[in-house]
């Protein structure tokens, strides 16, 4: 077995990502991608990935690809209610909530987490937003390593013109570690 990092599976990282922020604000409706002009119950936690961003410098001699994950978080409570501190609280807690966080799903620890307010979907009078960022490591694609090959148990080297199977009494043997 190979000892390169595993890939995340995006969709199982949104499954992973919702169920953990449902789980800890349970009487918040959460959801990822809500439909412009739909009706939303509050309050809420919509989440979305905003990004996928890549330096890939080569990576792991794997061609899986490295990224950023980059999340926003919008919590939003009825602009009627009036309870801005309220919005603010539960902003805070759900910075608390994601800070490190790896959800059981192969992915370095959220970092980067600010929250700020925000307008959901342009200007409105119907909901108070805040919005917390946060972003995640990641390695997407499949390792072309997939451990399924003959494995050398000895290796040796010839040197040319001298190689192939009447040479075979020539080759240097190498010590494998």
């Amino acid at each position: 077995m190979n000892d390169f990092p595993p890939a995340t599976d995006i969709l199982q990282l949104h499954e992973a990502i919702k169920a953990s922020v449902s789980l800890a604000f349970p009487n918040t409706f959460v959801d990822f991608y809500p439909r412009p002009g739909e009706q939303i119950q509050t309050p809420a936690i919509l989440l979305e990935m905003e990004e996928i961003d890549s330096e890939d410098d080569g990576g792991f001699g794997t061609e899986q690809i490295e990224v950023s994950l980059k999340f926003n978080a919008y919590c939003l409570m009825s602009y009627k209610s009036g309870n801005k501190l309220a919005l603010r609280s539960m902003a805070a807690c759900l910075v608390t909530h994601i800070h490190r966080q790896r959800w059981g799903i192969p992915v370095g620890p959220a970092r980067s987490i600010s929250a700020r307010q925000d307008s959901f979907g342009g200007p409105s009078d119907e909901y108070e937003t805040m919005r917390v960022e946060f972003e995640h490591d990641a390695i997407l694609g499949l390792s072309v390593w997939d451990d399924s090959g003959v494995v050398p148990i000895s290796v040796f080297v010839g040197e040319a013109p001298k190689i192939g199977p009447p040479n075979i009494a020539d080759y240097t043997p190498i010590h494998l570690i």
